[in-house]
């Protein structure tokens, strides 16, 4: 793509990034210590919203009981184990 960190900054607003890169800078793995820099991040998040603290610490708690039941549900019993439970708790799209 012949960017470098100069025309990557330039050029961001009208760069198409991946929903991944999006969501790193909203900070959904976390923040750098230092933060990200600017105005790349403003650029990278066009008015999105950032993650403030650490991620998922708003999020209620997980019923992993009634997650197994539907789960269980729509694939048949025997196919779920504890392990997909899990799984579908922590990466749920």
């Amino acid at each position: 793509n012949k960017l470098d960190e100069e025309s990557l900054v330039e050029q961001a607003e009208n760069l198409s990034f991946p929903s991944s890169v999006v969501e790193f800078f909203q900070g959904y793995l976390g923040h750098p210590p230092d933060g990200f820099p600017e105005p790349l991040k403003s650029r990278v998040l066009k008015g999105k919203t950032e993650i403030v603290g650490r991620p998922g610490e708003t999020l209620p708690p997980a019923d992993l009981k009634s997650m197994e039941s539907r789960l269980k549900d729509k694939y048949g019993a025997t196919n779920i184990s504890k392990r997909d439970v899990m799984s579908s708790a922590m990466y749920p799209k």
